[in-house]
């Protein structure tokens, strides 16, 4: 890989999860993902923070969908 370029090796892992996986389950993964990244940037805009809080309530509805609901239970 040439030098100064460097791609995260678990942003790729979304990608290669595609082919093995549903869209239903791959699609809200990589929102989560997306929504991860953005929530550890160096820098957070709050106009991005309140789109990603909208959003997540429906990528975790989607997931909910096709993950039982024991999943989402911390204990």
């Amino acid at each position: 890989m040439a030098e100064g370029i460097e791609i995260p090796r678990w942003r790729l892992l979304s990608i290669a999860f595609r082919d093995f996986l549903i869209d239903e389950v791959w699609g809200p993964l990589t929102e989560m993902s997306n929504f991860f990244r953005a929530l550890t940037a160096p820098i957070i805009q709050v106009s991005n923070m309140e789109m990603w809080e909208e959003k997540m309530v429906e990528t975790i509805c989607k997931l909910e969908k096709v993950v039982p609901l024991a999943f989402f239970d911390s204990m």
